[in-house]
């Protein structure tokens, strides 16, 4: 599950990318799309659309509900998952997390990008409450994962708040700062080795780590090779 207030879509797409380049089937839903509705569900497998409407059509009227264009769309893909072979389901929040309807799926995988002031009228008027509505989105939490977050200091009010979520539910995990891309790619490493969780967030470091996205790129890159 991919959360946040914004870079969901991107963070999504590039999970997917990277899924793909490494050989790891996996089916994305993404909202919203830019020409046809088809645009939100992405795999490697031809779906069968119309019959996944039927589908819902049936439960619809058997259970006398009208659902929304877009929890329609969100069960056409699950259908889609469902039926296939697929490793990984990349799914993309719509608007928080806690009551959303892709809180269905008890992710226990999650990915928080940002945190911003949308939606308030549903998420809360207030930064805390709009994050604690965001990382609500699974009870089934095995990993957590978190880059960067808007206006985040790591042992501030923010990071108490995913901490006592993380610690209440009982889920392992470690909080570090960062003074390079290679320190949080080798503390990455021994996650993988450990299968424990952390608290990335590379922001805390030097503003000038990089000279630019193409300078940053090839050094990760790089030290990928160097480190994996």
């Amino acid at each position: 599950a991919v959360v946040g207030t914004n870079g969901k879509t991107s963070t999504a797409m590039f999970l997917k990318n990277f899924m793909d380049k490494n050989n790891i089937s996996s089916l994305l839903f993404t909202s919203p799309h830019l020409v046809s509705y088809k645009e939100r569900i992405e795999s490697s497998e031809e779906i069968e659309f119309d019959d996944f409407y039927e589908q819902i059509k049936f439960f619809e009227n058997k259970h006398n509900l009208e659902l929304g264009y877009f929890e329609t769309l969100f069960l056409v893909s699950c259908l889609a998952f469902l039926n296939s072979s697929y490793e990984y389901f990349i799914c993309e929040a719509g608007i928080g997390g806690k009551l959303d309807t892709t809180s269905i799926l008890q992710a226990k995988n999650v990915v928080l990008t940002n945190i911003g002031f949308d939606h308030t009228e549903l998420l809360g008027d207030t930064h805390d409450s709009i994050l604690k509505e965001k990382i609500h989105i699974s009870n089934s939490i095995e990993n957590f994962f978190n880059e960067k977050l808007t206006s985040l200091n790591l042992y501030g009010k923010d990071a108490m708040i995913i901490k006592d979520y993380l610690m209440n539910k009982k889920i392992k995990f470690d909080m570090k700062r960062f003074v390079s891309l290679e320190d949080i790619l080798l503390s990455i490493k021994q996650i993988i080795k450990k299968d424990e969780i952390i608290l990335l967030s590379p922001g805390c470091a030097s503003q000038d780590m990089f000279i630019n996205y193409q300078d940053r790129g090839n050094q990760f890159v790089e030290l990928c090779k160097k480190i994996f």
